[in-house]
């Protein structure tokens, strides 16, 4: 019996273990930047949590290159914002450094529709706006 419990007790603390180390890897901006997508999927972010980032910005996410190669808005707390497309090709530019903005190797691509009204395809952060994550919405 107290060997089961030992068993029970360490495969909760590694489970607790994977979840905080899961949302640490989530956390890719100590201030808020412009990330690229392909650089938020090496950070973590699943397809799934930028197709839904995707489509709450009034976005096709079933077009590849939407989630792929656009500029999302980063923020210290893990929330990503989708901003603007690049286009494809991998057009979307890795930030030169931890404090500093991706950018497209363009003008990122007006695609018709924008995640706030107003918007004219530009990737500003200042543009952004901070929404409640997938997981706050489905707790509540």
């Amino acid at each position: 019996m107290k060997h089961n419990i030992m068993a029970k007790f360490s495969a909760f603390l590694l489970a607790t273990a994977l979840a905080v180390n899961s949302v640490v890897a989530k956390t890719p901006c100590k201030q808020d930047l412009d990330i690229c997508g392909w650089a938020l999927q090496n950070a973590g972010y699943s397809n799934e949590d930028l197709a839904w980032a995707t489509e709450d910005a009034g976005q096709d996410s079933s077009v590849g290159t939407y989630i792929y190669d656009s500029i999302y808005n980063c923020y210290p707390n893990g929330e990503v914002v989708w901003s603007a497309w690049c286009g494809g090709g991998g057009q979307c530019n890795k930030a030169p450094s931890s404090n500093a903005h991706a950018t497209c190797k363009g003008e990122p691509v007006y695609t018709g529709t924008g995640p706030w009204e107003g918007w004219d395809g530009s990737a500003s952060i200042s543009k952004g706006r901070v929404r409640r994550s997938r997981k706050e919405v489905e707790k509540n």
